[in-house]
């Protein structure tokens, strides 16, 4: 197994972690449970971390498959510093409410996913 798997996990979960407590402080904040009422904040830091959730699982789970079927590990580094910013940047966006950032972050999540993609590909045809 490439390390650098285990490093780009460790960075995705302190992200996870970091967003999810931002959630709950902004819920306790505002006193609610579940929804977001009238809050901004609170549906912004919902739509982070729900955002982070939605494309952070397909993403590990195309590395692992990667990793198994002898990827290269600097490949694998490469593209998991590309999502880890694309996220960072995608999560701060919605904070600091510029779209462009939110544009960057996203072009940064679906590259990865992309390359992951093709690259799947190409091992699937030459097996």
């Amino acid at each position: 197994m490439c390390d650098n798997i285990i490093i780009i996990s460790l960075v995705l979960v302190f992200i996870f972690l970091a967003l999810s407590v931002n959630t709950i402080i902004n819920r306790r904040k505002y006193g609610l449970a579940l929804g977001e009422g009238d809050s901004e904040n609170l549906k912004r830091a919902v739509r982070a971390h729900g955002n982070f959730i939605e494309y952070t699982p397909i993403f590990l789970i195309t590395l692992l498959i990667l990793d198994q079927k002898n990827g290269s590990c600097e490949y694998i580094l490469y593209v998991g510093v590309a999502f880890i910013i694309g996220r960072i940047i995608h999560a701060l966006s919605l904070f600091i409410k510029k779209g462009l950032f939110r544009v960057i972050g996203m072009n940064l999540t679906f590259l990865p996913l992309l390359c992951n993609l093709i690259y799947l590909s190409i091992v699937l045809i030459k097996n």
